[in-house]
């Protein structure tokens, strides 16, 4: 644990990480999971510090109180954060509308907020296709639509003479 705090204190979460879980799986404690929780996050892992953050808040020391008022904001943040989603077609170069709203062209990154939002791809000589994408907090994901050609019109085309001028 103190091999943890000293590398933290230094800056180095990474190398801080596993000696904070090994100091935990001897003994957990609600001071090295919140010290999970940071490392988590200042590494960008925001949803194993959630997860540690939670344990943490389950059982925060009286001496910890601020400390526990602080990460119970910050797993609010967290939770509000975006999703980063990579929208692809083949062939690319498809207009994006996500909840109705322009959304680029593919292939393109959009920000979305965590819940069910709805994807629709649109390309000239292409079927319009529809996604459902589900968004966690803070995630990355890539959503990859095949796009069908539209069948080519078989329709006979009948000449028809026009009739004579007189």
């Amino acid at each position: 644990y103190q091999l943890g705090e000293t590398k933290y204190k230094a800056g180095d979460f990474a190398g801080a990480l596993p000696e904070f879980q090994a100091a935990d799986a001897v003994k957990s404690t609600p001071q090295a999971q919140r010290y999970i929780g940071l490392c988590q996050d200042n590494l960008g892992h925001y949803s194993e510090a959630v997860v540690a953050y939670e344990k943490f808040l389950a059982d925060v020391p009286a001496k910890l109180r601020v400390e526990g008022d602080e990460i119970k904001k910050r797993v609010e943040t967290i939770k509000a954060m975006p999703g980063k989603v990579h929208l692809d077609s083949t062939p690319p170069g498809a207009s994006v509308t996500v909840d109705g709203k322009p959304g680029g062209v593919t292939p393109t990154d959009v920000d979305l907020a965590p819940g069910k939002h709805s994807v629709h791809l649109d390309l000239t000589g292409y079927v319009a296709t529809d996604r459902d994408v589900d968004v966690t907090y803070a995630s990355k994901q890539d959503v990859k639509s095949e796009l069908t050609a539209k069948p080519a019109d078989t329709t006979p085309v009948i000449a028809v003479t026009p009739p004579p001028t007189t």
